[in-house]
Order: C-alpha cells, then sequence, then structure tokens
C-alpha cells in the first residue's frame, strides 16, 4: 500500500511542476485517482486472477493475458481519463 501511495503522490507533484498550481485542476486528479486506483486493484486484480487460474497450463496464454493486463491499465493514460496524471 505504501508503494501505491508514494506513486500518488509522485503523480501529484508532477503534475504540479509541469503545469502549475491550480485547485480545480488537483481536485480533479484527486477524483480521478480515487475512482481509478480501487477500480484497478480490487476489480481487475480479481478478474485477472480468476482468468490467470484458468489459464495456468496455458504458459502462452498465461503471458499474453498478463501483457493484456498491463494494456489495459495504461489506456487510461493515453484516453480522455486521466489525463491530468503526468
Amino acid at each position: 500500500m505504501s508503494d501505491t501511495l508514494s506513486l500518488v503522490v509522485f503523480a501529484i507533484s508532477v503534475s504540479i511542476f509541469v503545469g502549475g498550481f491550480s485547485v480545480p485542476a488537483i481536485s480533479l486528479q484527486l477524483v480521478e485517482i480515487v475512482v481509478f486506483v480501487p477500480l484497478v486493484l480490487f476489480g481487475l486484480s480479481r478478474i485477472g486472477a480468476r482468468l490467470l487460474k484458468k489459464m495456468e497450463d496455458e504458459e502462452n496464454g498465461y503471458f499474453v493475458f498478463l501483457l493484456l493486463i498491463l494494456a489495459v491499465t495504461s489506456v487510461r493514460r493515453f484516453s480522455g481519463f486521466g489525463a491530468t496524471l503526468l
């Protein structure tokens, strides 16, 4: 949990450094973080664990699915959602 919190603090610090301090921008960023972090930590991890359990025997499928999970979590950065983060 402390690793996640340190990354959140880092994201906010970089955002302030790059774009300057703005109360609306920081509050929007905090709302995005509050929505995104639990969604990934609890929702995606449970779904991923269940699907990875089914693919335990198939090594190539397991690897591809892990890459898919990484891609899904990084898409947020390039979409409109979370644009204020980094």
